[in-house]
């Protein structure tokens, strides 16, 4: 069971002021007030600002909302398909961060002979993989 305590539009969690999202978007009167980590919460994020009265709130019903409802099951198949498309993916982006180059802050006038052909060697080795 989680206690709040709404003293006009501010609400305490033993005696310490919780966040208040004002949500502007949705329009007026739909505030929320963030509720997540606190003892009793439950795994539920947010609690609308109209739902609590003004002093003492006993909350004993809150839950986490689910968002991965889905209205279809997997077969064996597909996931195995799946994985085969991500292990793909995944070799992409581990090409393409090989390719990267890390900017040098240094203004080329401020670099040694040493760092400048290292420079020059680093973007001579782009262009070839860029053929």
């Amino acid at each position: 069971m989680l206690v709040l305590e709404r003293k006009g539009n501010e609400v305490f969690f033993e005696g310490k002021k919780l966040t208040i999202n004002p949500q502007a978007s949705k329009g007026e009167h739909k505030e929320v007030v963030k509720i997540l980590g606190l003892p009793g919460s439950n795994g539920q994020e947010w609690i609308s600002l109209n739902r609590l009265k003004e002093g003492i709130n006993e909350l004993g019903d809150l839950k986490k909302h689910d968002r991965n409802n889905r209205d279809y099951e997997l077969t064996q198949d597909e996931k195995d398909e799946i994985a085969i498309y991500q292990s793909k993916i995944d070799a992409i982006i581990e090409t393409a961060k090989k390719r990267y180059v890390p900017h040098s802050n240094k203004k080329l006038n401020e670099m040694s002979i040493e760092e400048l052909e290292a420079y020059i060697a680093s973007k001579k080795a782009l262009l070839e993989n860029r053929e």
